[in-house]
């Protein structure tokens, strides 16, 4: 009886090392055909918004009719500066020949007196060229980084900017409003967050981790214990059996 358990106990050993590494092997099949569809998927997004809104009237009501503003030489009846965001999102560049009709046409609602700064976030992320004419942003054909976010500070005449659906085509690339707010409370990660390689190699490492060390476990105990340590291969040379 004992010399069929020691048997089992080896066999049972062997099949579970053997199992492993075909899990193994077929999680790391796995992975390699995740990575390569989500190379050919670059998954490019560009998002606009309205970051921030200030009225330079910050005057009592009782005697803005007694107070001007002037740009340029010209009065401003209502003058506002507009802060409009536009984020890249994606796992590669926006190239500048992927602007296949020119430049991206951001309509805001409002008419545009100048446009009054451009910058980037990453600071040493190239800032495209924004041209304003009457009430639209006229922005590019220029190269954006992945994940770089420019905002474009412009002076407009009017309290209610609107941003409408852009004009122009960006190739593999799609557009599209972003949330002016973001929830800074506990929420739990987003499925983008589960997409991203980084988590995706860690779950993979700690899973690899935990196969290694259960195969290593069962290569250092080949038979089954019984009560005092002794092993089920040891028991037919112990004395008297």
């Amino acid at each position: 009886m004992l010399p069929m358990l020691s048997a089992a106990a080896g066999w049972l050993s062997s099949h579970v090392r053997v199992s492993l590494g075909a899990v193994a092997s077929a999680l790391g099949a796995v992975l390699g055909a995740w990575a390569t569809l989500r190379s050919s998927d670059p998954n490019r997004r560009l998002l606009y918004s309205m970051a921030k809104l200030t009225s330079l009237m910050t005057v009592p009501r009782g005697i803005r009719t007694r107070v001007k503003v002037f740009f340029d030489d010209q009065p401003l009846t209502q003058p506002y500066v507009l802060v409009v965001k536009v984020a890249a999102r994606g796992r590669q560049d926006i190239s500048k020949g992927d602007f296949e009709d020119g430049p991206l046409i951001l309509d805001v609602g409002e008419f545009i007196r100048d446009v009054l700064e451009v910058s980037s976030k990453p600071t040493w992320g190239p800032t495209p060229k924004v041209v304003a004419e009457e009430r639209t942003l006229h922005i590019g054909p220029a190269l954006i980084r992945r994940r770089q976010t420019i905002f474009i500070s412009v002076l407009i005449e009017g309290g209610s900017p609107r941003l409408s659906r852009p004009a122009g085509t960006i190739a593999n690339v799609r557009v599209q409003p972003g949330r002016r707010f973001q929830r800074r409370d506990f929420a739990w990660p987003s499925s983008a967050r589960l997409r991203d390689p980084r988590t995706v190699m860690i779950a993979a490492l700690a899973i690899l981790l935990v196969l290694f060390g259960l195969a290593a476990a069962s290569t250092r105990s080949p038979g089954l214990m019984f009560d005092g340590g002794i092993e089920a291969s040891q028991i037919g040379s112990l004395p008297g059996r």
